[in-house]
């Protein structure tokens, strides 16, 4: 679904089907922007939210939970600042929370 709704507004849009997947995508494809599910298969989406910051520190994240907002950022265990969007989401806030990520 987001997928969908990101390619509907323009969006280039690489699909990851678990936690090793993204990051291996990560590391062998350029990016402009990472969108990830704190709740992959594999790998938690926390490891593969802090993977692209060694390569990548300037790489705008978007983290996805069906959990709370603060929960779920707290379990990072970082201060580092991350966009964030809570489940049940419409296409106009996945592509509102994705553009203001990119643009900073």
């Amino acid at each position: 679904m987001a997928s969908g709704f990101l390619g509907s507004a323009g969006y280039v849009v690489r699909e990851a089907d678990s936690g090793v997947s993204a990051l291996a995508m990560i590391e062998e494809a350029e990016l402009g922007a990472a969108f990830i599910d704190l709740t992959m298969p594999g790998v938690s989406g926390h490891e593969v939210a802090k993977a692209p910051r060694q390569r990548l520190p300037d790489l705008p994240i978007v983290m996805m939970s069906g959990f709370d907002r603060d929960d779920s950022l707290r379990q990072l265990h970082t201060d580092e600042a991350f966009h964030f969007i809570q489940k049940r989401f419409n296409r106009d806030q996945l592509i509102d929370g994705v553009t203001r990520s990119i643009r900073g």
